[in-house]
């Protein structure tokens, strides 16, 4: 029986999509996350056939991956991948799927989590420059609030900066350094049970 995994950074805590507000302006942010995806489809063909037993050749080449640039798949249709992975009453197990799919999400992930910070930031300082303009027009219609108005202004932009910070700071508690190809240390509740969603198929 072929094994299949299909997924999207969604599942792992990170939002496909998200409204980034500053003050009285907001805008919805997509995010492209397709540099993590493709990452994903490489490193789990290349750890996946690097570790699946040949025999015969056909459950090599039967290991597929793809990815629409949100979503990812990996899955393999050969009949016996199954047994191989999982091993039966007379035979061993030679895991090669599931530990390809933990190798290609610890890569994918970290690339996810800093596509999906650049892009908010990337917004998020835009909307801090318009509406410090609506601030510096506002002030030069209103000559004699002008110095307490740069104050207030400037201390805005201390606080939504700080804020900022500290929300990437709270969303992404991974360490690359300390994580990187241990699925499990990724998680932190983030990634989960990899192998409960991996179906037979």
């Amino acid at each position: 029986m072929g094994l299949r995994f299909s997924a999207t950074p969604e599942d792992f805590g990170l939002p496909l999509e998200e409204d980034v507000v500053v003050e009285d302006l907001f805008e919805t942010v997509v995010y492209d996350y397709s540099e993590g995806c493709d990452i994903f489809v490489d490193t789990f063909l290349a750890i996946a056939t690097d570790l699946v037993p040949v025999d015969t050749g056909n459950l090599m080449s039967s290991l597929d991956a793809s990815t629409n640039g949100t979503a990812v798949t990996a899955k393999t249709d050969c009949e016996y991948a199954e047994y191989v992975e999982y091993g039966t009453w007379k035979m061993a197990a030679q895991p090669y799927f599931l530990p390809a799919l933990e190798e290609a999400l610890a890569e994918a992930f970290d690339v996810w989590v800093e596509a999906r910070e650049e892009q908010y930031m990337e917004v998020a300082e835009r909307l801090l420059e318009e509406w410090e303009e609506m601030q510096e027009e506002e002030e030069e219609e209103d000559s004699k609030g002008s110095f307490i108005g740069n104050l207030l202004g400037m201390f805005f932009l201390a606080i939504i900066l700080f804020a900022i910070n500290t929300f990437f700071d709270a969303i992404n508690p991974l360490d690359s350094s300390s994580h990187h190809g241990d699925i499990d240390g990724v998680d932190g509740g983030f990634i989960g049970n990899i192998e409960s969603m991996i179906e037979i198929t």
